[in-house]
């Protein structure tokens, strides 16, 4: 991810970064020339380090001018940073969640700055996380109110002061923690997105005229008016944004997808092909989780315990098995051992194999002063075990040295001319083909499954937006798309290799 965090935040060139360990002095520096400290004492290195975001405004010259950290849970002593919600909810009332809020640990800035350093730091932290509403300022105890108020001083958002809702008889408002608290809707106020009609053709083509001249040339100049009109009982929306009266951005959706096509070109095999999993396609996966086979089930039985190991669970898997009949033995993991099942096949190798050191040492020259036989060896052996299943085996804790293979001399696959060695690596090809056939075919067949349940995606067909309007906004426009497909779970958006990354692409995964 780029240092860079936010480049347009208002004039003069004034713009954020994320706070690097370089600028530890000059936030020292900062601290030092200002007055007035919302929290002391605090540890610069460990915040840039620690926090969750920590950013710095910097100048023209790029020179830091103001800093600010933050984390996902209240800096108060005594609270628990994994369970402050319900400290939240019954101090304050109020019902903040821990995956859409942030607090301020840290806010220092010059003085030349501090009546818009907080508002533009907010705006640029909201607009890069579309998933965070809330950023809370907690105030420490005896912290001096115009330490605080010098941040807010802007009257173009409102900060929310919240007092503790449960207060005995001694309070005293400065004698207790409270906090102010930024909404996302008074920072970057969501766009307004409905339906289009047949009065926004013009805006609508002249907004995708920009990004695809294509379009209008092909069909027309009234081609939205027409599917809005002439076509209603389409599968296909459209929904845009307007703002004062004019369209400012507009996304044409498609509920006709190609689902064979899909299927056949991409692995959506998690996604059930992009179709509703009928009872029995969701039974066949749950019977295909090897983990919940070896953990679920006999943790569900009360076979099993969460804090068991395979050993005492195998004892109480015995132990349930009626008499008469004979268990079947799970495959556990040992310290070390190493199990061969195919002891007889192992044996018949070995029979017929000795060691090279009872061949003379003029055995090379015996075959014409070169000595493939090694190689060769290993390439029969290699070609004779793929003919049978194989080895199902669990090695754990080996020394290196004992699996090192000896170099060995079979009397059977002895080369007595070159005849004889190119049609023993003709036979390993022949074989070593048909085994990859054989795993490509049970791929393909995989691959092949078709899922034989309802429609569960839609597609985007057309996005765009005006010029002034930014794509990091594009997300409301992905929120309003699934109210308006209220009965589909998945949203498609096909993009060309030549295409330019945008901010909407980050919603989406990768298939």
């Amino acid at each position: 991810m780029s240092i860079y965090f936010n480049f347009d935040v208002g004039p003069k060139g004034r713009r954020f970064r994320r706070a690097i360990d370089g600028d530890k002095a000059d936030i020292e520096y900062i601290i030092k020339k200002t007055y007035g400290e919302v929290y002391g004492g605090a540890d610069i290195g460990s915040l840039i380090e620690l926090s969750t975001l920590s950013i710095c405004m910097i100048d023209v010259n790029k020179d830091v001018i103001g800093f600010m950290a933050l984390s996902d849970h209240p800096n108060v002593p005594g609270v628990s940073q994994v369970d402050w919600e319900i400290w939240m909810r019954n101090l304050f009332q109020k019902y903040f969640l821990s995956r859409n809020t942030l607090f301020i640990h840290y806010i220092c800035c010059l003085d030349d700055v501090a009546d818009f350093f907080l508002e533009e730091a907010l705006t640029s932290v909201f607009t890069q996380d579309v998933y965070l509403n809330n950023i809370v300022v907690m105030i420490p105890h005896g912290c001096p109110e115009d330490h605080i108020t010098r941040y807010l001083a802007s009257k173009k958002r409102n900060f929310y002061k919240y007092l503790p809702s449960k207060m005995g008889s001694g309070f005293r408002e400065g004698n207790c923690s409270y906090f102010y608290a930024a909404m996302r809707q008074d920072f970057c106020p969501k766009l307004k997105i409905r339906g289009a009609v047949e009065e926004d053709n013009d805006d609508i083509v002249e907004i995708l005229d920009k990004k695809c001249p294509q379009l209008k040339e092909l069909y027309g100049e009234y081609y939205i008016s027409e599917i809005i009109s002439r076509h209603p009982t389409m599968k296909r929306k459209v929904i845009v944004a307007a703002y004062q009266d004019h369209v400012i951005g507009v996304m044409c959706l498609n509920a006709e997808v190609n689902y064979e096509n899909l299927q056949n070109t991409y692995e959506l095999h998690p996604y059930y092909g992009l179709r509703k999993a009928t009872p029995l396609e969701k039974e066949l996966k749950k019977r295909n989780n090897i983990l919940l086979k070896t953990f679920g089930e006999p943790i569900l039985y009360g076979r099993w315990g969460p804090f068991d190991r395979t050993s005492k669970a195998k004892q109480k898997v015995d132990e349930d098995i009626p008499p008469g009949e004979t268990a079947v033995e799970p495959r556990i993991k040992t310290s070390s051992k190493v199990i061969f099942r195919h002891i007889s096949l192992t044996e018949d190798r070995y029979d017929r194999v000795y060691m090279k050191k009872d061949v003379s040492d003029d055995y090379s020259v015996k075959l014409g002063g070169t000595s493939p036989t090694v190689s060769l060896l290993s390439n029969a052996s290699v070609a004779e075990l793929l003919d049978e299943d194989p080895f199902d085996y669990e090695i754990v804790n080996i020394d290196t040295k004992l699996l090192k293979v000896p170099r060995v001399i079979s009397r059977d696959y002895e080369p007595k001319s070159q005849s004889d060695r190119q049609s023993t690596l003709t036979e390993f090809e022949t074989k070593l083909k048909r085994r990859t056939s054989v795993m490509a075919k049970k791929q393909e067949e995989t691959s092949k499954y078709n899922y034989s349940g309802e429609p569960n995606a839609f597609i985007i067909e057309l996005f765009g937006c005006r010029e002034d309007v930014d794509y990091k906004q594009s997300f409301d426009f992905l929120e309003a798309a699934f109210e308006a497909m209220k009965d589909y779970d998945y949203c498609i958006l096909r993009m060309p290799c030549t295409e330019k990354s945008y901010p909407l692409l980050q919603h989406f995964c990768v298939s």
